[in-house]
């Protein structure tokens, strides 16, 4: 099963990434910014295809969700398309607890303002269809953690 392996695939990319981020001919411009694109939406498929109910897939997720939250705010519409298809498919894996755990920590309980904004100002359809996705995801997860049981 990919579960074993997703990890050394996912942090052998992010490893080589951090080895040579500052290397601006190989981020740098246009280039830069698809690459990183495609391998934001690689380590987002490597987190879906773990699996979803697995302590590792769950690590995965969050460890992309940081990584990524840091390009949101790109002026390359492809990056940002990227970062938030890594959002939403991190958001899909992880189970209620431990996305609210994720979403009240570090600069994530922004997420809200970004989505909003992004939905109403992006100039890229795309990335609006994305926000709006997620907010109401968000919507729906805080409705399912937030009422009460009924006994």
């Amino acid at each position: 099963r990919f579960t074993a392996i997703a990890p050394r695939w996912f942090y052998g990319l992010l490893g080589n990434f951090m080895d040579r981020k500052n290397n601006v001919a190989l981020w740098g411009g246009a280039n830069g910014a698809r690459l990183l694109s495609s391998m934001l939406v690689t380590m987002a498929f490597f987190v879906e295809a773990s699996g979803p109910s697995s302590q590792s897939t769950w690590l995965l997720a969050r460890d992309l969700i940081e990584f990524a939250w840091t390009f949101r705010t790109s002026e390359d519409s492809t990056l940002r398309v990227a970062v938030l298809v890594a959002l939403a498919n991190s958001f899909e894996v992880v189970d209620e607890s431990t996305l609210l755990q994720i979403l009240n920590s570090g600069s994530m309980h922004a997420l809200p303002e970004f989505l909003g904004s992004v939905v109403r100002n992006d100039p890229d359809e795309g990335c609006r269809k994305l926000a709006q996705f997620i907010s109401s995801s968000m919507v729906q997860l805080l409705k399912r953690t937030c009422v009460p049981a009924v006994d």
